[in-house]
C-alpha cells in the first residue's frame, strides 16, 4: 500500500527518534476534494517523493509540532481495517490545502504492506521476559506468547501504557544444558516495534510487535523450537 492509498479517517501515528529520544504522536487522514489532490501533486513534483497522505495537524502541548528538525527520524504507521501498515523515513510538512485547510503532508515512496504475524509460522513460548521502552526508559515484566521470524507477541499487564509505534527492547534467556552436564545462559535481545495492542482480560494484554534487528542467536533458537515443536508433533527424532 502507498501512503497516499490511506482512506480518509485512517488514524495515524507518527514516531520522531533519535539515538536516545523518542515521541509518538496521532493524527488522523483528512477528506480531500481535486483542488487538494492537484495541490499535492505539484507539490510533489518539487521533491523527491512520489506518494503523499494528508493528515490533520500533529500537536504536543496544544502546540503544532514542527518536523523539520535535522537528525531526527519520523517513522509512520497506518491502521486500516484494524490491520497496520508501517513506512519508515517519511517527510513530514506543514501545508495549507485549497479546501482542507492547514494540514502535514506526509511524504513517503516506500510501498507498504500489512504488519500482520499470521503470515508467519508462529511458535508458541510463554516464556518470561523483560521490556524496555520509552526515554527516560521503562523496564516491564512480560511474558513472551508466541514468536515468529518477523514478529513476536509479548503479553503485560493492563497497565502498560504501549501505543503503536513505540519502540521496544525485548530481554529474555535460554539455558541449556551441555553434553557433559554444564548449564550455559545465553541472553537474547530483540529490538521490536509495536504495531497492535488488544486487551486479553481485565489484568492484561497483548502487544503484537514486527521484529526490526534480532541477534543470529535468535534466530538459531527459533529455528531450534521450530524443529522441536516438529518432533512432538510427528513423534519423530529430526
Amino acid at each position: 500500500m502507498r501512503i497516499n492509498e490511506l482512506p480518509a479517517e485512517s488514524r495515524l501515528t507518527i514516531t520522531a527518534h533519535t539515538d536516545d529520544k523518542k515521541a509518538e504522536l496521532e493524527s488522523e487522514v483528512v477528506t480531500l476534494s481535486e483542488d487538494d489532490i492537484r495541490y499535492i501533486s505539484a507539490v510533489l513534483e518539487l521533491t523527491q517523493f512520489h506518494y503523499a497522505t494528508a493528515a490533520s495537524l500533529f500537536t504536543s502541548d496544544n502546540q503544532v509540532v514542527n518536523f523539520s528538525v535535522s537528525n531526527v527520524q519520523y517513522d509512520c504507521i497506518g491502521i486500516v481495517d484494524n490491520l497496520p501498515y508501517s513506512w519508515e523515513r517519511v517527510m513530514i510538512e506543514k501545508h495549507d490545502l485549497p479546501d482542507a485547510g492547514t494540514v502535514h503532508l506526509v511524504f513517503s515512496n516506500t510501498n507498504a504492506r500489512s504488519i500482520n504475524r499470521r503470515k508467519d509460522f508462529r511458535l508458541w513460548l510463554g516464556k518470561d521476559c523483560t521490556i524496555s521502552y520509552g526515554s527516560p526508559a521503562v523496564s516491564q515484566h512480560g511474558t513472551i506468547k508466541d514468536i515468529a521470524v518477523t514478529g513476536i507477541g509479548i503479553i503485560v499487564g493492563s497497565k502498560v501504557e504501549v501505543s503503536p509505534g513505540t519502540r521496544i527492547k525485548v530481554e529474555f534467556s535460554e539455558i541449556r544444558t551441555t553434553s557433559d552436564g554444564e548449564e550455559i545462559k545465553t541472553v537474547h535481545i530483540i529490538f521490536a516495534q509495536s504495531v497492535r495492542v488488544a486487551a486479553l482480560n481485565e489484568g492484561s494484554q497483548i502487544i503484537g510487535c514486527r521484529i526490526i534487528e534480532a541477534g543470529r542467536d535468535y534466530i538459531q533458537y527459533l529455528y531450534k523450537k521450530q524443529r522441536e515443536a516438529l518432533q512432538r508433533e510427528k513423534g519423530t527424532d529430526l
